[in-house]
């Protein structure tokens, strides 16, 4: 005996002229198709992950950025928010709910209430659905709206409706300590966005993603613009876990400055890089340079206390011995680790030097010297 679908689309009735198909149809059985679940799930699809479709982007200091949906502050600080424009999923549960999809196709601007006077509260702008087919009561149709939290001396961010999807947190200062005024400013504003995705296509992460969030399907790729990662890419694999695409070079930090010189038997920290969590499995390799000088005829030498430090780790590095170059009062020295464990979570990496010497000082850094400090990021394969 057959087995018939839960929804086909689109779809006529026998007679081949009147159209048969609901809304729920066409929710459960295309945009539900398409869209990618809620996490890794087995058959049958019954939740869909929720989220803002990433479209249009600006350049932020690290990244590329969707704005969609994006919460700001006016133009001129003012008591509402400017909301650009935007696509979002809304996932429903129930017999005839399922994935709905909303579009907001101009930038608008939302009031809010007035700040508190005694303690401060946060306020939560969401987006979500009202349908009465699935017991919904208010105005039909998408909608972006904001709750008020209560307010407190350590106010907490308050519930929303259920298959809400959160926008952004708005922390509410006393009306007094923010200056007598019921402006908000872009410091106020937490931005929660979670992504949303079809199958097939790259989920570009929002600042509400977080790296534990799983896959939802095998072979689902990422794209990570909100941290310093260079092209951050990474795949759910068939082991449940996200497993990066590509190395990761990092840039050169700023050079370590220190008004004083590196005295006898001192340590000196050339340059320390902090590696923020890539969501997967990785090893590291680093190379540091360092050239150094002083103003007298006595030798100068450098030489690895422990060289490339992984903080909180142990150390691993692999040392060349220091050499003399050109005048007795120069030092060159090179450390590098070419082999590490494997990490997870944010690392830090520091490039240590020595002053062994018992005479001589090293004149202060970075005034006389020269470095480079190297970081690359290399995925576990699955």
């Amino acid at each position: 005996m057959a087995q018939q679908a839960n929804g086909a689309v689109p779809m006529m009735a026998a007679n081949g002229t009147t159209a048969i198909n609901t809304a729920a149809n066409y929710r459960q059985a295309w945009i539900g198709a398409l869209t990618a679940s809620a996490g890794a799930q087995t058959a049958p699809q019954t939740a869909w992950r929720s989220g803002v479709f990433g479209s249009t982007s600006v350049t932020g200091v690290n990244g590329n950025i969707p704005m969609d949906l994006q919460v700001n502050q006016t133009v001129s600080a003012s008591q509402g928010v400017l909301i650009n424009a935007g696509n979002a999923l809304i996932g429903r549960t129930g017999t005839a709910a399922g994935p709905y999809l909303a579009n907001w196709n101009a930038s608008f601007t939302m009031s809010m209430d007035a700040n508190p006077t005694s303690n401060p509260r946060i306020d939560v702008v969401y987006a979500q659905i009202v349908d009465a087919a699935i017991s919904d009561t208010g105005t039909q149709g998408a909608q972006i709206t904001y709750v008020d939290g209560t307010p407190a001396a350590s106010p907490v961010a308050p519930s929303i409706p259920t298959g809400a999807i959160p926008l952004a947190q708005i922390l509410r200062p006393t009306f007094a300590s923010n200056g007598n005024s019921n402006n908000i400013t872009s410091a106020q504003i937490t931005d929660v966005r979670k992504s949303a995705s079809t199958f097939g296509g790259v989920r570009c992460l929002l600042p509400g993603d977080a790296n534990a969030d799983p896959g939802a399907y095998l072979g689902e790729t990422t794209y990570d613009g909100v941290t310093s990662l260079k092209s951050g890419l990474r795949v759910w694999g068939a082991d449940g876990k996200w497993h990066g695409v590509g190395n990761r070079p990092f840039d050169q930090p700023t050079a370590a400055s220190d008004s004083t010189h590196i005295g006898f038997g001192n340590t000196y920290n050339v340059g320390t890089l902090t590696i923020p969590d890539p969501g997967f499995a990785y090893r590291i390799e680093a190379v540091g340079e360092c050239f150094v000088q002083n103003n007298s005829a006595n030798p100068t030498q450098l030489s690895v206390v422990d060289g490339l430090i992984i903080v909180g780790a142990t150390t691993y590095a692999r040392n060349r011995t220091p050499l003399v170059a050109g005048a007795t009062y120069n030092s060159y020295l090179e450390v590098c680790l070419t082999s590490s464990p494997v990490f997870t979570g944010s690392q830090t990496v520091v490039f240590q030097i020595l002053n062994p010497n018992t005479l001589q000082y090293i004149d202060a850094l970075p005034t006389s010297q020269w470095f480079q400090f190297r970081v690359v990021v290399i995925p576990v394969p699955a």
